[in-house]
Formats: structure tokens, sequence, C-alpha cells
């Protein structure tokens, strides 16, 4: 990912937090004749500075074949706008688009086991369920979970390759930054509101 000095970030705390904040991400394995891609969301474990992102997908997806002992990168996407140069203290310049994003790359392991895909899910239940708080009792039966678990495969991808890029109008000057944050946080584009607050919170942060 190309990455100018004043949009990278690598304070692993932050990047683990946009990762889980944004947890739905892009899996992509190059193969041999094609490139495989899965929207899935994930786990995100920790052990210091080493992370690993868990997850599955459905048995019949054919990148789930080609996982097993491959190296895959795993995108994050957070909030992103159109920028406009009339946001600008000096509008004679060009238009842009400001985004923050997380790559991952490393090596995947697949699962299928029972046991290992049982506790996968449960995990990822407990999680979503209480993020979007929904008030499921998660009470399935069990001859119809077991059923479930023979459709998705798990895997692990242990993370060697951590990178984020903030592109934040850091490069601007800071008259240009106000305006810009100044006028998306009264768009009437949910997605430049979004980027304004993401902005917020960084900058609060940094």
């Amino acid at each position: 990912m190309y990455t100018p000095r004043s949009f990278r970030v690598d304070d692993p705390d932050l990047l683990g937090a946009f990762m889980q904040a944004y947890s739905f991400c892009t899996l992509i394995t190059a193969g041999a004749d094609d490139s495989y891609v899965s929207h899935v969301p994930v786990l995100i474990d920790r052990d210091q500075d080493d992370f690993t992102l868990l997850g599955h997908l459905a048995r019949p997806n054919p990148h789930a074949s080609q996982l097993n002992g491959r190296r895959a990168t795993a995108i994050f996407h957070g909030p992103h706008s159109y920028i406009s140069p009339h946001w600008y203290a000096d509008s004679r310049e060009v238009p842009t688009w400001n985004y923050a994003s997380v790559h991952t790359s490393g090596v995947v392991q697949t699962f299928d086991d029972s046991a290992s895909l049982s506790e996968l899910v449960d995990r990822m239940v407990e999680f979503y369920e209480a993020l979007y708080n929904t008030g499921w009792d998660r009470q399935l039966p069990d001859d119809y979970r077991q059923r479930q678990l023979t459709h998705i495969v798990g895997f692990r991808l242990s993370v060697e390759r951590l990178s984020g890029k903030f592109k934040l109008g850091q490069n601007r000057s800071l008259a240009d930054q106000d305006g810009m944050l100044t006028q998306m946080q009264d768009s009437a584009n949910s997605d430049s509101r979004e980027l304004a607050a993401f902005i917020k919170r960084y900058r609060r942060s940094d």
C-alpha cells in the first residue's frame, strides 16, 4: 500500500483498535490462475504486538480451498469521503479522496473440526451480539447447530505485516484541515460526516 510518511500509522494499539472497530474486512488470496476475494467479519486476537485474525468461509466458496498454507491479505476499510477544493482556505487546488485503511498479510491455516469451529462461532456471536446489542438468546437445537458447522471452514491468519494509512489531510495547512472538517461535519452526505467524526477521534488520540 502506497503510504506517504504524513499518512503512515505504525502504532499497534491504534491499528488494533481500528481493525476491531472495522472488522468486516476484504480477504484476498492470489492463486495460480486467479485471485480469490471474500468479504468476511473477523475476530482480532492480540498477544503483545502479534495479531491473529480468525474467521470462516462458506465451504462451497472456492476461496475456502485456496487458503491453507498460503499467504493472504486482509484489508480493513474505515470511513472515507470526497474532498472538495472549495473547503480549503485556498480553493485553487484539485479534489481528492480522504480515507483510513489498514492492511495485514500473513500465512493462513484452515480448520474444520467441530470443536474448533464451535468455539470460533461462539466467540464471534458473543462479540457481535454484544456490539449490536440484539438480545438473541443463542439457543439452537444441537443437531441443527452441528449441521451448520459442517457448512463452514475456519481460518486463522497470523499477521506478519501490518500497515495503516490514515489520509486525513495532514499534508494540508491547519486552516485547510479545519475548513475541511467543518464542511464534512455539516455535510448532507453520511460518508463525509462519518469521516469527520473519525478525524475528531483521531486528533484526540494523536
